[in-house]
């Protein structure tokens, strides 16, 4: 009586072992949900290579990224200017109008030439990866050393036509039937300048 009842207790225990094991398999055979940000960020920026001085001109777009339509959550996109150590030098807040805004971010003059990215995002995507953020590498290049170098040059060239011209007067001055032409001293300023420049 005994070996029945524990063979009528396994044999119902059984049943219930396959209809847990069918609802496990069950459950790992559906997909995953996974998490996705419903608003989708595009800036348009005139162009990728600026120079200090200059703005930076962008048209922010905002749409729902299943519908692709400009009826979104959020009516703010925030967009950051960051340096090339990381670090954000600018951000801006910008009103999302029937999906699309625009701003500028103005270059100071001190800024170092190197690779800035431009970032934006809602505070909705902020809830999610940073992979959602919109992202640009733009390079920006400075003048300065460029103008320096332009205005050493030019103070060279006009020192050394100073004392060529200067040696003429006192050559022709010391001996007055000398006849050197300025052509010389035209020719030997301008090979010095060519050298100079070359070096």
């Amino acid at each position: 009586m005994v070996v029945q009842t524990s063979k009528t207790s396994n044999l119902l225990v059984i049943p219930f072992l396959l209809v847990f094991l069918n609802y496990s398999f069950y459950c790992y055979s559906q997909p995953q949900i996974i998490n996705y940000t419903k608003e989708k960020i595009y800036l348009d920026i005139d162009k990728s290579d600026f120079y200090t001085g200059e703005n930076i001109w962008f048209k922010a777009y905002l749409i729902d990224s299943k519908t692709h339509s400009s009826e979104t959550l959020s009516k703010v996109v925030y967009v950051e200017l960051i340096a090339p150590n990381g670090s954000i030098l600018s951000r801006k807040r910008i009103k999302i109008t029937n999906g699309g805004g625009h701003g500028d971010f103005k270059l100071g003059s001190k800024l170092e030439s190197g690779a800035y990215t431009i970032r934006a995002y809602t505070n909705y995507i902020r809830n999610f990866d940073q992979t959602y953020f919109f992202r640009k590498t733009i390079s920006i290049n400075t003048l300065k050393s460029e103008v320096c170098s332009f205005f050493s040059t030019c103070s060279v060239f006009v020192v050394v036509s100073s004392f060529l011209a200067s040696l003429h007067d006192t050559v022709v001055s010391i001996n007055p039937n000398t006849k050197i032409p300025k052509i010389v001293f035209t020719v030997l300023l301008m090979a010095f300048t060519f050298l100079f420049l070359n070096s």
